[in-house]
């Protein structure tokens, strides 16, 4: 009965809907009442504060003491989704907080469908569960910060550098620009951490690998342009 039953559990849509609910809770309320005095939410929020109240587009001054102020070091491309969501919703909590929530949502429909794609619906709700209901998940969804937003980022590269080893398909010219717009929109959310998080494991494969098939190594130009 046990092993008909947890089977049957795992592939019902019941089951994935339960989760994604369940989950999509959490995301929503972990982190109320909103406010931006923890992990430098502060940081991120002047990005596109300054945006609308100071036309600093491309350049905004970093929340320090007037003695250490600087240029702020954050990449502008998350700033410039909350300054483009603000203006219709007239909300800061809404614009700051819904990058983040939307790129957590993205990242689970995407966990799942990679998993269920592969190993079938048991295993899609297995690693949707296993992003969504734990400590971390939650608490990065609506923060105002980049780091959900880097996090879909990695994973999108990484299924695209994945999906050219196992198919074995050669590093043409439309799928480097491909590349280099991912690492763009990557650099752009967090900066070049984004390189520390693919180019081990890519080099490492590179070193590893026991034949011909399957390139994870684009060339040099994606990642220099």
């Amino acid at each position: 009965m046990t092993d008909f039953f947890a089977p049957a559990v795992l592939q019902s849509r019941a089951a994935l809907g339960v989760v994604s609910l369940f989950a999509l809770f959490l995301f929503a309320i972990t982190n109320l009442p909103w406010q931006l005095e923890e992990y430098s939410q502060d940081r991120q929020a002047l990005v596109s504060f300054e945006m609308i109240r100071e036309g600093h587009w491309f350049y905004q001054q970093a929340p320090r003491s007037s003695r250490f102020e600087k240029v702020a070091t954050k990449p502008p491309l998350i700033g410039w989704i909350s300054a483009g969501l603000y203006l219709p919703a007239r909300s800061w909590n809404v614009a700051w907080r819904l990058p983040s929530f939307l790129a957590a949502i993205s990242l689970a429909i995407l966990l799942f469908r990679r998993a269920a794609s592969a190993f079938g619906q048991a295993a899609g709700l297995l690693a949707l569960g296993a992003f969504s209901l734990n400590q971390l998940t939650p608490r990065l969804a609506s923060l105002v910060r980049t780091d959900m937003p880097l996090a879909l980022i990695v994973f999108v590269t990484g299924v695209f550098i994945w999906d050219q080893i196992v198919g074995e398909r050669p590093w043409t010219r439309r799928e480097r620009c491909r590349l280099f717009l991912l690492l763009t929109i990557g650099l752009y959310v967090k900066g070049p951490i984004l390189f520390a998080f693919l180019l081990p494991g890519i080099l490492l494969f590179q070193w590893l690998r026991a034949g011909p098939p399957g390139r994870a190594w684009s060339g040099w130009w994606p990642w220099l342009g």
